[in-house]
């Protein structure tokens, strides 16, 4: 029994040595698993997502190259790789690794690019123990990447290698955390991230290519690298912080004549509060404000109406605008988020075209349509009836409109007022006197005739 079952083993062994003595892992892509990494990436197809279900020992294995299809995600789902140097290299268009651990004993972890097409590779949430080798590789992103270099850098730029570090932490037991060829195809750009160096050794020196610097935290001074437009300052802790100051601009206000934002310190302090729950930080920012024309319906005309006081009629729209304010990112050309909610109120200004200020006898008001609703706005009018100021904490569509005072509600004027008094209070006319005069006489003959009955009755 024991000889059959020696068999039985040995032609498995022979004939089946991957499957019997898998020591690759396993590997899952869709709902097939696969016992051998090396089958699962010769089995993916474009758009596919490659899962780890263990731990990959690859250090059996020296330069074996994995060249994906394009749009392919290696998900490592917190597994481990764990290569010697020179072990594993990736390749591919449109690749990204993600969710685990490179290790080696060796410089470097992790190789992206060989002689064949590496592009647009984003390396996210991946820790490195050992560099990162970047060759012949174009657009490669690090986000969220952990690197610890062992002998020489946290990442190197080799021969045609176009990095950018968007976010991590970087540090090295070498020389130098950071390295670049010589070539001038090669560059680092670094937006973010967190960068520790070995007895302040950033970058290594002499011919080689130099970083450029827009973004991120280090413990030694970069000024030598950063970016135009960049700002370095140090913080309480003694790390140099790179990043922009964000700018706040009115391009679209400067020759408007129906809309405007006056611009003092409280109102910049108040837009860049609004800003900040955006984490935009190490970004070269600015702020556009965009006032565009908005047509009038009947049902929008009626809500405006009986929204502004009863007493006022003939109402007239004379501006309907809708205000945003766009955060644009400088360097890209690129919208970054549309602004609408404010943490504190700004002022607003309206003004009134001058056709409509000849016509005289004119309230105006200023309404915020929100949702469905309309809003009466309290606005002061400027001391040169130019224009309408108010205050608001939103970007919003607003109305400028006016109206006059219904005539039933006209008040006398002034002078008719005093008119009125003086009728009141006018002296008493020769007429007037003279039938006073009259009625006494008359009054006083009654009394006297009076008076003599009663004697003459009393004498008898």
């Amino acid at each position: 029994m024991k000889r059959y079952f020696f068999f039985i083993l040995s032609i498995l062994f022979f004939c089946f040595p991957k499957l019997v003595f898998a020591s690759d892992g396993v590997v899952q892509i869709n709902e097939t698993v696969y016992e051998i990494f090396d089958e699962a990436v010769e089995a993916s197809k474009s758009f596919d997502t490659i899962t780890l279900l263990a731990d990959l020992d690859l250090r059996n294995q020296s330069f074996v190259v994995y060249n994906f299809p394009d749009h392919v995600t290696l998900d490592l789902a917190g597994h481990k790789i764990i290569t010697k140097n020179m072990g594993a290299i990736y390749t591919g268009i449109y690749l990204t690794i993600r969710n685990g651990i490179f290790e080696t004993d060796g410089s470097y972890a992790l190789f992206i690019g060989d002689n064949e097409d590496t592009d647009q590779v984003l390396l996210e949430n991946v820790k490195s123990i050992g560099g990162i080798n970047v060759f012949n590789a174009t657009n490669v992103t690090l986000k969220d990447v952990s690197a610890v270099g062992h002998n020489y850098y946290a990442v190197w730029a080799d021969e045609h290698a176009q990095i950018k570090i968007v976010s991590g932490d970087y540090s090295t037991r070498g020389n130098y955390v950071l390295g670049i060829s010589t070539e001038e195809s090669s560059y680092i750009h670094i937006e973010g991230g967190n960068f520790k160096t070995t007895n302040g050794n950033l970058v290594l020196g002499g011919d080689y290519q130099k970083p450029v610097i827009t973004g991120g935290s280090f413990d030694t001074n970069p000024s030598e690298y950063i970016g135009a437009n960049a700002r370095v300052k140090q913080d309480e802790d003694g790390n140099y912080l790179v990043g922009y100051e964000t700018s706040v601009k009115y391009p679209a206000l400067e020759n408007n004549m129906t809309f405007g934002i006056p611009e003092a310190d409280e109102t910049t302090n108040i837009l860049m509060n609004s800003l900040k729950h955006l984490n935009l930080q190490n970004k070269n920012l600015s702020l556009q404000f965009l006032v565009k024309d908005t047509e009038t319906t009947k049902e929008l005309e009626k809500k405006m109406e009986q929204a502004i006081d009863a007493n006022y009629e003939n109402l007239k729209i004379l501006s309907l605008l809708d205000v945003s304010a766009q955060v644009l990112d400088d360097d890209t050309k690129s919208v970054i988020t549309t602004l609408t909610q404010l943490d504190n109120k700004i002022k607003f200004q309206m003004f009134i075209p001058e056709q409509d200020k000849e016509e005289g006898n004119l309230t105006y008001f200023v309404l915020k349509r929100q949702g469905d609703q309309i809003i009466v706005l309290d606005s002061i009018l400027s001391p040169d009836a130019k224009s309408l100021t108010f205050e608001s904490d939103q970007f919003a569509t607003y109305a400028l409109v006016s109206a006059s005072l219904r005539k039933e509600e006209l008040k006398p004027s002034e002078n008719e007022s005093q008119e009125e008094d003086l009728e009141v209070e006018n002296p008493k006319t020769v007429d007037s006197i003279s039938n006073i005069l009259r009625t006494l006489g008359i009054s006083l003959s009654l009394f006297c005739l009076s008076l003599y009955y009663v004697i003459k009755k009393m004498s008898f």
